[in-house]
């Protein structure tokens, strides 16, 4: 049984929240609905927004430890998100946790491991700004890990998703040509640059190049000086960017879903009996129905729900949470450096995420539904754009709640 953080405030704060909307606000609640929303304010951690690990509750470190993977569904850039991320995960490296597997592309995925494992000094800005504060955080953390000779329990970044830009492997190219000092890797980096990192002479290229790659072992061989996981890698990152690059040319979200579970299943494939693993996406990607569509087609599966059906058999296999805010300046869409500025409606009848804000004001929120599973009440969750009103557990196993969220002032993913 997780220990509930202030019980005593929080049985007020119900108290008071539920008194206070129906006199002041004029919100019918049925019966069912307002003791739900109740039950549920039972299992809130509320605490001060934190800037330290010890200060992320002890709580939700011990709900969170118990399980294989962990998905964070997220409010893309958001600082303070990247922020709070990156002391959960120091405070879930004491249960396990040595997997950051983030919503990036593949290619600048294998960049960010490689700095922050301290194998190249710098990284590129086109990399670093989406998510700067957690890359600068990991690499510091381990920084701190080998110089405590624990170089076998740094935290591995995997970038996870399809390259939405070409341009990002040939880039890769031309500096892993330089990291391995390979004056033929320069040369392809420059032939996929000449073909504008797209069309069908662009894919020969890549293809060619896997071929020379499983050759390497002839004599002659630019690639025979690099080690097989070396030249295996080099395999990997070029086969995913020819299936990132036909997703390109014919979108679809059903591959380019295919394409994440494929990336983040090799992941949890290739953990240790005692290692875990945090997610961290789009809440559409977290989810575990399709509550939010992209496709018609009723078989098409988010991430979360694959992973669902993975661990269908094992209790602690996923947990996976959502994000909320009463107020946030984000980005207006992917491809503009625009903003937009949200507050959370406060005359929407049920609002749970209201009935928080008025129960613990600016503290960080995060609320358990692991203790209502089986209940048929619903619950209505304003998020930024997307109210969501269903039963606890179905679509997500937690909510996480931030007074405020805003996007790093270099954000560049995405942007022309």
């Amino acid at each position: 049984m997780i220990m509930i953080l202030n019980a005593k405030r929080v049985k007020t704060a119900i108290v008071l929240t539920v008194a206070s909307c129906m006199m002041l606000t004029g919100c019918s609640f049925d019966k069912a609905n307002s003791k739900i929303n109740e039950d549920a304010m039972k299992n809130a951690y509320a605490y001060e927004v934190p800037i330290t690990p010890d200060q992320i509750p002890n709580s939700m470190v011990e709900l969170l430890g118990q399980y294989k993977v962990v998905v964070s569904g997220e409010i893309h850039y958001a600082k303070q998100h990247q922020k709070m991320t990156s002391l959960l995960l120091e405070r879930l490296h004491e249960k396990g946790f040595r997997y950051y597997v983030q919503e990036a592309g593949t290619s600048e995925g294998y960049m960010i491991d490689k700095y922050i494992k301290g194998k190249i000094k710098t990284l590129e800005d086109e990399y670093l700004k989406n998510d700067e504060i957690m890359i600068e955080s990991l690499q510091q953390f381990n920084e701190k890990l080998r110089a405590s000779n624990r170089v076998d329990q740094q935290i591995t970044y995997v970038g996870f998703d399809m390259n939405h830009r070409g341009t990002i492997y040939l880039q890769v190219m031309k500096q892993l040509g330089e990291y391995y000092e390979i004056d033929a890797m320069k040369v392809y980096a420059k032939s996929l640059q000449n073909e504008g990192a797209k069309g069908s002479k662009y894919s020969d290229l890549i293809k060619t190049y896997i071929k020379v790659l499983e050759a390497s072992e002839e004599e002659g061989n630019p690639y025979k000086k690099l080690s097989g996981a070396q030249r295996a890698q080099l395999i990997e990152l070029s086969t995913t960017e020819l299936t990132s690059s036909a997703i390109r040319l014919n979108w679809s979200d059903i591959e380019r879903e295919d394409f994440i579970y494929t990336q983040v299943h090799k992941v949890i494939a290739g953990l240790k009996n005692d290692e875990k693993m945090l997610v961290n996406c789009g809440m559409w990607h977290a989810q575990y129905v399709n509550k939010w569509k992209v496709s018609k087609d009723k078989k098409f599966a988010w991430l979360g729900m694959r992973l669902k059906k993975d661990f269908e058999n094992d209790p602690f296999g996923v947990y996976s949470y959502s994000t909320a805010t009463y107020k946030a300046n984000l980005k207006k869409n992917l491809y503009t450096k625009e903003r937009f500025d949200y507050t959370i409606n406060m005359n929407r009848n049920g609002n749970f995420v209201k009935q928080l804000h008025d129960a613990f004001g600016k503290k960080n929120i995060f609320v358990d539904f692991t203790p209502l599973n089986g209940r048929k009440e619903k619950i209505l969750i304003d998020y930024v754009g997307e109210a969501s009103k269903i039963k606890p557990n179905v679509q997500f196993n937690g909510l996480l709640v931030y007074p405020e969220l805003s996007v790093a002032e270099g954000s560049l993913f995405y942007e022309n």
